[in-house]
């Protein structure tokens, strides 16, 4: 009865648009998820646009209003996507703007209204349809540098740029590249405009009868963004001779957290030569750079990144960020990416693969799914093959899959990292192998778990910055994540009074407590946290997380340590990586003053050195997306 109704006031409503403007289209989009599907009747005129959707019995409406004319929207046609990978459902937002002054409604309640006419486009993001009107509304303003776009919880500033054509089954695709401050989202489009796939990385929509080509247009996607990147790096890098002397240098020991002075370090083809006083180079023919009492640190590590497009890679070097522990994805793009970086193709930092495994459970973006002994020696040869340093344990994988995987690992001197799974103890996941954690562990109740990791010098990336602000009931905060506010509850606080939304700043106050205090339990009953962001190039996540470990009973020293020698020891890759030594790789990062003393210097690095190579700070943050 309801789908009735529903359907005779989409005619009636589709009648009287009719009558009034001969440039209606009614269409109809399907979207097929691994766990869930959407139907989507949307109903356009010239100035508002209608999205009535359903999924599992809930009707879902939004309401999407603009003054300027649509009839340059060519597309007719019904057709389906498959959400290849991604678990959410679409917010039910419902946002009207007219003439700057915007209401936003959230399950039918008005949640906030204010005046912006500085946005472009007031639109839901989750859904083709936006992605199809963004560029609609680009070309319709005469491709201006960038849209302003507000999807009822993020005011973003998307850039719009077109890469190259791509022709496939003898159809010529339009490339449009959606630029925002975490990566780039991949749009193509037939000459009709009409969508043939959205490559955004967790969540890869297609049309089904372009699924197949999916691997063809991620290599394009992956190609177009190593070029872009390859141009970055040359307007980044600051010279170019595989030797050269860093005069005057502060270097910092990370082992005891005190300075030398007067110090000159010889770097040669990526790797640290040899440190010196800077009198032993006097008279040597060697080119010399004067960084005049700068500080000289270790590069920093983030160790639960999820990266999506090589972009966001640009980002993370723009905060001292020279490598990251990547935990799952599309593995064969970024096997290829990690190669490049390796063989220095392409600039980026140093990647560390898990492959992410899963048991029964649908819906984990780029799993893979074992349940037998027999398909566990399967995918860890597959690893193997790639390279990877480990796999990645999600949540449904079972107490017996658990165990072979752990045979698998030490056999070929894996580690085993993720989350604690389902109905499985930590005590025997320690059993397994499985020596590292992810996200929160509880201490209610728990005490002998934690007891249990702590004996076994296990270890636990807690991305608690993440927790802090990401997974609140204003939804996922991503403008904020990346804008480096100096004071995070004032930034809170703005975005209260902006957007209206249903949580106070008291409330989240009480959440900073929270997590304070687990952060200090944690400290004192030994653990070994590292620092992680679950996020796509969070470089300011990182850096707030390493501030959280430093204020909750760390300190600054041992909060730098789990972001640069600890976590270089988790990885096994101590020997090269995370302090600054003779024979390392020269991942470095050089501040005005001594992080030590004051952890805020880590947002502001002055140059960053990957592998041996210097950039300027000032130009990833600008072609990473920082000032947008």
């Amino acid at each position: 009865m309801k789908n009735l109704i529903l359907i005779l006031n989409i005619m009636i409503v589709s009648l009287f648009c009719h009558a009034q403007n001969s440039d209606y289209r009614l269409k109809k989009y399907v979207f097929n998820n691994y766990i869930q599907s959407f139907d989507y009747s949307i109903l356009k005129n010239d100035n508002s646009t209608t999205i009535s959707s359903k999924s599992h019995g809930f009707d879902r409406i939004w309401e999407l209003e603009e003054h300027f004319n649509y009839s340059n929207s060519n597309d007719q046609s019904d057709f389906s996507y498959k959400v290849i990978s991604g678990r959410t459902l679409p917010p039910s937002i419902r946002i009207i703007n007219r003439g700057g002054n915007l209401s936003v409604f959230e399950n039918d309640s008005l949640v906030n209204t204010f005046k912006d006419t500085t946005i472009n486009l007031a639109i839901n993001m989750s859904s083709p349809l936006s992605y199809k009107l963004i560029i609609e509304k680009w070309e319709f303003l005469g491709k201006k540098n960038y849209l302003c776009v507000f999807d009822g919880v993020n005011k973003r500033n998307i850039e719009i740029k077109i890469a190259k054509d791509i022709t496939l089954k003898s159809q010529k695709l339009k490339t449009y590249i959606l630029a925002s401050g975490l990566g780039n989202i991949y749009v193509l489009c037939d000459k009709k405009y009409k969508i043939i796939a959205i490559l955004n990385g967790a969540s890869d929509i297609v049309d089904q009868d372009w699924e197949s080509f999916l691997p063809i247009l991620k290599n394009r996607m992956l190609i177009n963004e190593m070029t872009y990147n390859s141009a970055i790096e040359k307007e980044a890098t600051l010279w170019k001779e595989n030797k050269y002397i860093l005069k005057n240098a502060k270097v910092l020991d990370i082992m005891n957290g005190r300075l030398s002075s007067d110090t000159a370090i010889l770097i040669e083809n990526g790797y640290i030569k040899n440190m010196h006083p800077v009198s032993y180079y006097i008279n040597k023919n060697i080119k010399t750079i004067d960084i005049k009492g700068k500080v000289v640190s270790p590069g920093l590590f983030d160790m639960h990144a999820h990266i999506y497009y090589p972009n966001q890679l640009i980002n993370m070097l723009s905060g001292g960020v020279t490598s990251a522990r990547e935990m799952g994805g599309d593995l064969e793009i970024k096997v290829q990416l990690r190669n490049a970086i390796d063989k220095k193709k392409n600039i980026g930092v140093d990647l560390f693969l898990f492959g992410l495994i899963d048991g029964k459970a649908k819906g984990s973006f780029g799993n893979i799914q074992i349940n037998t002994e027999d398909e566990v020696k399967k995918v860890a040869a597959y690893f193997d093959s790639l390279k990877l340093s480990g796999f990645k344990i999600y949540g449904a994988v079972d107490s017996s899959t658990l165990k072979f995987i752990g045979i698998e690992a030490k056999k070929r001197n894996f580690l085993m990292a993720g989350h604690l799974p389902n109905n499985v103890s930590i005590e025997y996941a320690l059993t397994c192998g499985m020596n590292n954690f992810s996200h929160y562990l509880s201490m209610d109740g728990n005490k002998n778990s934690i007891e249990a990791l702590v004996a076994a010098k296990g270890w636990f990336d807690p991305t608690m910055a993440w927790g802090e602000l990401g997974s609140r009931p204003f939804k996922t905060p991503l403008n904020l994540i990346d804008d480096e506010a100096a004071n995070w509850s004032e930034a809170l606080q703005d975005r209260i009074s902006r957007f209206g939304v249903k949580w106070s700043l008291d409330d989240f106050k009480i959440f900073q407590k929270e997590i304070n205090t687990e952060i200090q339990l944690y400290e004192k009953m030994g653990v070994k946290l590292l620092p992680g962001t679950d996020v796509a190039a969070g470089v300011s996540t990182l850096h707030r997380e390493i501030k959280l470990f430093a204020n909750n009973g760390m300190g600054n020293l041992k909060a730098l340590q789990s972001a640069t020698i600890d976590a270089a020891v988790n990885l096994k890759i101590e020997k090269m990586y995370g302090s600054i030594a003779s024979g390392k790789i020269a991942n470095l990062v050089i501040y005005n003053t001594n992080p030590i003393q004051d952890l805020n210097t880590i947002e502001k690095p002055i140059m960053v050195i990957k592998s041996g190579i210097p950039l300027k700070v000032n130009v990833l943050r600008k072609n990473g997306n920082f000032d947008k």
